[in-house]
Parts: structure tokens; C-alpha cells; sequence
């Protein structure tokens, strides 16, 4: 499963270089990737991957994400391809 999450991790990393966004911009993506990805995965309440989604989610500080966008939103409020990058991140629904 670790081996999972880094190959996930790696290529959202990628995902984000490729689209050339300054290096804050870029990590913004790549977390909010691999958070927008973490809500997909099933399992059973209280079982073993449910606790390790948990702590996915918890590590990549989900919860922070708004804020850290409205803050990137305003740094790059004059540059239309970061700005669209990061919402394109946002709005992005992990493929089955």
C-alpha cells in the first residue's frame, strides 16, 4: 500500500512540473490531488484501510487546502495558467 501512495504521489509530482507552476503552486496541486483522491477509496468502517485513508488524509493536512488556495489565489491573482492549474486540481475527480 505504501508502495501505492508513493507511485500516486510521484506521479501527481509529476503532473504538477509538467504544468510549469512556481514550486508552492505545484505542492498545493499535488496535495490537493492526492486529497481529492482519498475520499474515492471504499472500505468497510473501522477496518484496517479505513484507518489508513484516515491517516492519508490527515498527513496531507486536507483540511487546510481552502485556505492554502485562497492564500495562492491571491499571490498569483494575475497569472491566469497557475490560477487555472490550481483549480483544475480542485475540481478534479480521481478516473475509476
Amino acid at each position: 500500500m505504501r508502495a501505492a501512495f508513493v507511485s500516486l504521489g510521484l506521479l501527481i509530482a509529476t503532473a504538477a512540473i509538467a504544468q510549469d507552476v512556481p514550486s508552492d503552486a505545484g505542492r498545493y496541486i499535488a496535495r490537493r490531488e492526492a486529497c481529492n483522491y482519498w475520499p474515492y477509496e471504499t472500505a468497510p468502517r473501522h477496518s484496517l484501510r479505513a484507518h489508513e485513508i484516515e491517516r492519508h488524509t490527515r498527513n496531507l493536512h486536507c483540511d487546510t487546502l481552502d485556505h492554502e488556495l485562497a492564500v495562492l489565489e491571491a499571490r498569483y491573482r494575475d497569472d491566469g495558467a497557475v490560477l487555472g492549474a490550481m483549480r483544475d486540481a480542485h475540481d478534479a475527480v480521481p478516473e475509476d
